[in-house]
């Protein structure tokens, strides 16, 4: 793990400089020529329209850089094989960026997905890195996570992916397919829902502030209020769950949470009613026959 990050980070950029800043005769630290170039440039004539460039690698989009919060293909295998060894890790952070990388590349069956599922899964693991999140609000997203890709179904797939390769190189697409088997879809909609929601906190604000909102969420409810103070307030959001923190979440309103537990209850409270409007009727019909026979 260590040296894939060393690795990512001593890489060369490539990038592309236009011949006519060349152009100076003073400065000879820089060469004029292609074949003098550094090998990190790619110089490009300053007249070469878009068609003649296309062979030049493009900048990195901003989906690129925002993806990049939940690892790449190698990070995945390193950690992988470091939990399989009984290595400390965060099967939940583990979890998540298999989860973004297998939906990249199209391994979920019957499941699409967009750049707020990735927008989402990116601020979700920045918040758990630098511990940000309210340990309920975490527990419910872990129980969400785990109940559609189980850690028990995940390490045994991975298990069985590294003792079938007996390279010295781990293989990508192993892992990936693990992961795939690993996901059940119809229990991963929900979470993908949160996902959706915890992406409008990071929709045209830094980082910083992102982490910010989603830092004073505890609840379903809570996601919805901060949903809404993001949408309605702006950067005066960010101003008021710093000030404010949690308590700057009365600020929306939203309507009732229908949770499993308040439809239970109201379930069992029309239960309760109808119960007691069949003993009023069997009471007035009791009575009722008994004043027939008193009368005959």
């Amino acid at each position: 793990d260590v040296r894939a990050r060393y690795e990512r980070a001593v890489a060369p950029r490539v990038r592309t400089i236009p011949l006519e800043e060349y152009s100076d005769p003073v400065d000879e630290r820089v060469p004029v020529s292609d074949e003098a170039a550094p090998e990190d440039f790619e110089v490009v004539p300053a007249s070469m329209t878009m068609e003649e460039a296309d062979g030049f690698p493009e900048p990195e989009s901003s989906a690129d850089n925002e993806f990049f919060v939940l690892g790449n293909a190698r990070d995945l295998a390193f950690q992988s094989a470091g939990w399989i060894r009984g290595d400390r890790t965060d099967v939940f952070a583990l979890s998540l960026s298999g989860l973004g990388l297998i939906a990249r590349e199209g391994l979920l069956d019957d499941v699409t997905v967009d750049r707020d599922f990735f927008q989402g899964a990116s601020l979700l693991k920045s918040a758990i890195r630098a511990n940000r999140l309210e340990p309920d609000f975490e527990e419910l997203l872990r129980d969400r996570l785990e109940r559609a890709m189980p850690e028990e179904t995940l390490r045994a797939n991975l298990d069985a992916a590294f003792s079938s390769n007996a390279n010295l190189m781990i293989e990508i697409d192993p892992i990936f397919e693990a992961f795939a088997n690993s996901v059940d879809t119809e229990r991963l909609r929900p979470f993908m829902q949160d996902l959706t929601r915890i992406a409008v906190l990071a929709e045209e604000r830094s980082g910083s502030a992102a982490l910010t909102l989603i830092s004073i969420v505890s609840s379903h409810r809570d996601l919805k209020r901060a949903e809404l103070i993001s949408l309605a307030g702006g950067d005066r959001s960010v101003t008021l769950a710093e000030q404010y923190g949690p308590e700057a979440l009365d600020a929306a309103t939203t309507i009732m949470d229908w949770t499993l537990r308040l439809i239970l209850l109201v379930m069992a409270m029309v239960g309760l009613l109808g119960l007691m409007l069949w003993t009023a009727f069997a009471t007035l019909v009791a009575s009722t026959d008994n004043k027939k026979k008193r009368l005959f």
